[in-house]
């Protein structure tokens, strides 16, 4: 669990200046282990509420701070699959977020036919060096 206090700013015309603060608060779970002999996992769970304070005449006091997801997850496994061959896999979430002070919200990521749209993505270490 965490509180922060930070002193935030607005673009007004071409000038940004300061405009009081934004708090924020957030309770963050994670959780690691292995399974089995050969499948690890790690994921983790984060609410996070901000709002902007002691701001200019009142005018954006209480609202949500712009950018900053409500709600992140994430879930990683890894497994051996041969002697020296791993394979990992992780879903990440991230909710809507407020786009600007009328209380816009977006998304990230882009959608195909309405669904969200799948990233994937392979690598490889080279862990020759380890023997060294």
């Amino acid at each position: 669990m965490f509180r922060v206090n930070m002193p935030t700013a607005i673009l007004a015309g071409e000038v940004v200046r300061d405009d009081g603060e934004q708090l924020n608060q957030a309770i963050e779970l994670s959780a690691y282990g292995q399974a089995t002999q050969s499948l690890r996992l790690l994921g983790g769970l984060t609410y996070l509420d901000t709002e902007y304070r002691r701001t200019e005449f009142g005018r954006n006091e209480g609202n949500t701070v712009i950018g900053v997801p409500e709600i992140q997850a994430n879930l990683g496994l890894a497994s051996d699959v041969l002697q020296g061959l791993s394979v990992d896999g992780r879903v990440v979430y991230t909710s809507s977020q407020q786009a600007n002070l009328a209380k816009l919200n977006v998304r990230r990521g882009r959608r195909v036919r309405r669904r969200p749209l799948l990233c994937w993505r392979k690598r490889a270490h080279n862990t020759a060096w380890n023997d060294r």
